[in-house]
């Protein structure tokens, strides 16, 4: 890969600053304070390329352009004026606009960011709708949800954070880590199990201890990773149907996981393996659950979750999730 150009014409003010750490930006074009000063006004916006960065970087440049929508006269260059190469330039026509966007994934893997325009938030008017590819690692594959609306003066920018998606991913379904009970075997008579029954009474505590412990630990009782349906909201003074039970939507056997590498300890973020599909229809995002185990290094995926993406009010939505085991 040919070295990185390090320096862009004059760099002396930011003109625009806009982060994936905050949920909303508006673009301006006045300056602002920022680790890196980037003056967007040094840019000549008739000598921006016009051909596409090649996957192979042969073409690589002080800046690229990553993505392009010509029926809408939008363009997105990623700069190449830092170690990391972090840094984009919006072009809505003749306008430009600074983000401070990662979009370099400084790894063998190049992605180039995905753009459509499309109507987000169904208010009649096309948003511009951006997939960033910014993380790459041993079982980490990250992109990032950019969302800009060209409706006002100047582009207002929304970010979808891995806060606010991690706060969502778990707003829809409670997560149990079940271990089976051992079950009355077939055939037994009331007679017997009354019988059984006594005979369990009167066992001494430690005996009661000792049963209670294998139960729990032995390999050949099944363990369960469960995501099941969230109690419903009830007012002041309801009460659950005591009839109620949590509608499962899935469940990942973890016998032998449990058997092989210690006991579950947890769901990696949400936000780890994560692809955006834009298309005419909306986006969708899919999620590669992956649980850790205590005595394994590396991840287990579980399942898939596909879940669309639309925006009300200035924020985020996750719609209904769909579940697919991974094996």
């Amino acid at each position: 890969m040919k070295k990185i150009i390090s320096v862009l014409l004059i760099l002396v003010m930011v003109v625009c600053f806009c982060s994936c750490n905050d949920e909303v930006d508006t673009a301006t074009s006045s300056a602002e304070t920022s680790s890196f000063s980037f003056d967007i006004n040094s840019v000549d916006v008739s000598s921006l390329p016009t051909e596409l960065l090649s996957e192979d970087l042969s073409n690589w440049n002080t800046i690229n352009l990553i993505a392009e929508l010509p029926d809408e006269n939008v363009m997105l260059y990623g700069l190449a004026v830092t170690d990391d190469a972090k840094g984009v330039i919006f072009r809505k026509d003749d306008n430009i606009y600074y983000y401070d966007w990662i979009w370099f994934t400084n790894s063998t893997k190049m992605k180039l960011p995905e753009m459509i325009a499309l109507d987000v938030d169904d208010d009649g008017n096309n948003e511009i709708a951006v997939s960033m590819y910014v993380d790459y690692n041993t079982d980490v594959s990250t992109e990032e949800l950019h969302v800009i609306d060209l409706d006002a003066s100047n582009p207002v920018h929304y970010c979808y954070t891995e806060n606010l998606l991690k706060t969502d991913f778990y707003d829809k379904f409670n997560l149990r880590y079940k271990t089976d009970e051992v079950e009355e075997e077939e055939g037994t008579s009331s007679k017997t199990a009354d019988k059984d029954k006594e005979k369990d009474e009167t066992e001494s505590k430690d005996e009661v201890v000792s049963k209670s412990w294998l139960i729990d630990h032995s390999s050949d009782i099944g363990k369960h990773i469960v995501f099941e349906e969230k109690e419903p909201e009830l007012e002041d003074g309801e009460e659950l149907d005591e009839d109620w039970e949590p509608k499962v939507y899935f469940s990942y056997d973890a016998t032998r996981d449990v058997r092989e590498y210690g006991e579950y300890k947890s769901l990696i973020d949400p936000h780890t393996n994560l692809d955006y599909t834009l298309t005419e229809d909306g986006i969708t995002a899919e999620i590669r659950v992956a649980a850790k185990f205590e005595k394994k290094s590396s991840v287990t995926f579980i399942c898939l979750i596909k879940v669309p993406i639309s925006m009300e009010g200035g924020k985020f939505v996750m719609g209904d999730m769909k579940y697919k085991a991974i094996r």
